[in-house]
């Protein structure tokens, strides 16, 4: 194992995740490097690659540089999560090793990081070009609708590191090994429980082109386990329920947090699909065949989310399943004739 040692206690740890991507995390290492102070450190947690990543990044000698290496592949899930559990800044952001951080964005992602010393979690906005005003949204209800269960790319996430790594659902997941592809929206859900989050409307994190991510194939998803298909999309859908019900909400914000988590995911699971299985650069990182979704396949879709929601066991009765329901598809409709 190499273990190259940061400054302690920098204001931002950023955090990559690697596996087999030697070239472009050597890159993005030595690119954000280019910032010139030392409130930031790097740390890469390394899952055990069989490429050239320990040789490339042995030969940074940086001290705001870490490297650590898996003992055994974990997983790509749980090495995202065990990397923000490392770092010993005040704040880990997440980048992932596929993606970019522009280092002449850093000492504002610093100034936002100071500005509210309430908020113990949040996303920096992705792929975005102009620089806006920040939004800090309050302890529990409203963090959780803005910032959980949204099934977003991670790149861009931070946690307040003291109070992420001390999660309970954090360290089952690292017990189980979880491979819930978006694990990180059932932790922001409880970070909201303890403080509040901020959207930060910086130009800073970029996801990685859609050339280059179609001519490299993903090491996590294939059609077996693809996670935008609709089996999955029920799974997800499951865990979302099941994290909203433990949070200790009051019955209506929990009502009115299912609804939300039931219309989003009756899109994902019908029209998202129907997009994502058209669009080619999608289907080949993922190394699938397009297909073309008609109406019809939509419709049978969504009655199968439907009955499956109605069917569950949860914390709310059949009438507020039924409303839920009702609002759920008129937005489901609303959609298909803007489509047509």
């Amino acid at each position: 194992m190499l273990n190259i040692s940061a400054p302690l206690s920098p204001l931002i740890s950023i955090c990559i995740p690697t596996f087999n991507r030697c070239d472009k995390v050597y890159k993005l290492v030595n690119d954000i490097l280019m910032y010139p102070g030392n409130e930031i450190n790097i740390l890469v947690l390394d899952n055990c690659s069989t490429d050239e990543t320990k040789k490339l990044l042995s030969t940074i000698t940086d001290p705001r540089f870490s490297f650590v290496q898996n003992e055994s592949n974990i997983g790509g899930v749980p090495n995202l999560l065990k990397c923000l559990s490392l770092p010993s800044g005040k704040f880990a952001f997440l980048c992932l090793d596929k993606d970019y951080l522009n280092y002449q964005s850093v000492e504002k992602l610093i100034e936002r990081c100071k500005s509210d010393p309430e908020v113990v979690f949040g996303h920096c906005a992705l792929n975005i070009q102009q620089e806006t005003p920040d939004i800090v949204y309050d302890k529990q209800y409203q963090s959780i609708v803005n910032m959980a269960y949204l099934s977003k790319h991670p790149t861009g996430v931070f946690y307040k590191t003291d109070i992420y790594a001390n999660l309970t659902s954090l360290k089952t997941m690292l017990i189980e090994q979880s491979n819930f592809p978006f694990c990180a929206d059932v932790i922001n859900a409880d970070m909201a429980m303890l403080g509040k989050s901020k959207l930060i409307n910086l130009p800073a994190f970029y996801t990685e082109k859609t050339d280059e991510a179609r001519h490299k194939p993903s090491f996590t998803y294939n059609a077996s386990n693809i996670y935008f298909s609709p089996a999955k999309r029920l799974l997800e859908f499951e865990t979302y329920l099941n994290s909203a019900q433990q949070l200790g909400l009051s019955n209506y914000e929990t009502l009115k947090l299912i609804g939300k988590i039931y219309s989003r995911e009756l899109m994902l699971s019908t029209f998202v699909y129907k997009k994502m299985m058209s669009d080619h650069a999608v289907c080949d990182h993922h190394r699938i065949n397009t297909r073309k979704i008609g109406y019809s396949e939509i419709f049978k879709l969504s009655f199968v989310f439907t009955l499956h929601f109605l069917k569950k066991d949860i914390s709310i009765n059949l009438l507020d399943k039924t409303i839920i329901v009702l609002y759920g598809y008129i937005k489901f409709i609303a959609r298909i004739v803007l489509l047509k």
